[in-house]
């Protein structure tokens, strides 16, 4: 079974978050890069451009907006993990010399899942592995086929 309770918050605030790049690259909107443009102690940068202030706010608002249209109680939560899932990736990312646009194969379609599983397991929720299994490769799916679905509409740089 599907974890649609899960999902639909994580999806919520990274399609939201995906369309404010896409604004704000088309129309040169300032949005301040997380890390300030520092480097780690590797000399690489932190983050990178990617993750950005206001990616903040807008999953948080975005997973709460879907949790509250589908009665999901935890969206504000979710919104969260889908962007602390997307810092960690963008973390390991530069420490492995992987680009801000170039691919994490798994990783990139699932680290907010991941992060949403640790958190929801850590405060009590509980599911069965044939369940987090099914949402993980579903996820995986979707988010591959929507990313190369906007890299033919031209709005994403990378179809992954």
């Amino acid at each position: 079974m599907i974890l649609w309770e899960i999902i639909l918050p994580l999806w919520g605030a990274n399609v939201a978050v995906n369309v404010w790049w896409i604004l704000r690259m088309k129309k040169k909107w300032p949005d301040p890069p997380l890390d300030g443009g520092m480097n780690f102690c590797d000399g690489k940068r932190i983050f990178g451009n990617a993750r950005t202030i206001a990616g903040i706010p807008i999953t948080v608002f975005f997973g709460w907006l879907t949790g509250l249209c589908f009665h999901i109680n935890h969206g504000v939560q979710l919104g969260i993990c889908m962007y602390v899932g997307a810092i960690v990736t963008s973390f390991l990312k530069r420490r492995l010399g992987i680009s801000t646009h170039g691919s994490f194969p798994i990783i990139d379609q699932s680290d907010y899942f991941i992060v949403a599983i640790i958190y929801l397991s850590i405060i009590g929720h509980r599911y069965s592995w044939e369940s987090i299994f099914l949402t993980f490769i579903f996820t995986i799916i979707v988010h591959v086929v929507t990313n190369k679905i906007a890299f033919a509409l031209k709005l994403r740089s990378t179809p992954w």
